[in-house]
């Protein structure tokens, strides 16, 4: 439990470095930036097919933007699920880098794989297909070549994802709480907003003290 703690203070110890102090340490974080977007486009898409949707295309811009193409499912979930699924999803890579690292392969593997059906067969750009291809790449290098490191890369991974999407609870989601909000006036926006927060608090807490700290 000790060596899990440490490893994950060392992850969120890094990332507020290259987010906050270090010079063009953003740089660094950029990729894996451009990484929870396709999360956040997968949640939506998740929530979607799980309801009774479906999906036609995921766009992932290099200006890390994104939107997804879906037609029906349940509103609710669908529109709360970018936000909610990307959380869910940054804490099961850490879950599985710390507690289950046997798995680190398998579950590199179906993201790798995830990507390239995406940017081949729910193709909006080139802009899409490059940046999911190259990630893929990348990740196929650690698998293939550098398996020592992939722990530690998902580790990275994870852990930026989720303090990126709980400190851009606001300004990353705005589009899907306006909308969100739209079906249920008389909430504001913002009340939404710190509503999916504490959902994906909530699920970042329960995970690192229930899950990985206590495994």
């Amino acid at each position: 439990m000790k060596q899990r703690l440490i490893r994950l203070s060392v992850a969120v110890l890094i990332y507020l470095l290259l987010q906050y102090l270090i010079p063009f340490g953003r740089l660094a974080i950029y990729p894996v930036v451009l990484f929870v977007v396709y999360l956040h486009e997968l949640g939506h898409s998740i929530f979607a097919v799980l309801t009774g949707g479906s999906v036609h295309g995921i766009q992932v811009s290099a200006d890390t933007s994104g939107h997804s193409l879906i037609k029906d499912g349940w509103w609710p979930l669908v529109l709360s699920g970018g936000y909610i699924g990307s959380a869910v999803l940054g804490n099961l890579i850490m879950y599985v880098s710390l507690v289950r690292e046997r798995w680190n392969s398998y579950m590199t593997g179906v993201f790798m794989v995830g990507m390239v059906l995406t940017g081949i067969f729910l193709y909006q750009s080139v802009e899409t297909s490059v940046i999911l291809f190259l990630f893929a790449g990348v990740l196929f290098i650690f698998l293939r070549y550098l398996p020592a490191y992939l722990s530690n890369v998902n580790l990275f991974i994870g852990t930026v994802s989720v303090c990126y999407v709980l400190q851009d609870f606001a300004g990353g989601p705005a589009s899907d709480l306006q909308r969100f909000a739209a079906h249920i006036p008389f909430i504001p926006v913002v009340v939404w907003a710190f509503v999916w927060l504490g959902i994906a608090g909530y699920i970042t807490y329960y995970n690192v003290r229930y899950w990985i700290l206590r495994s």
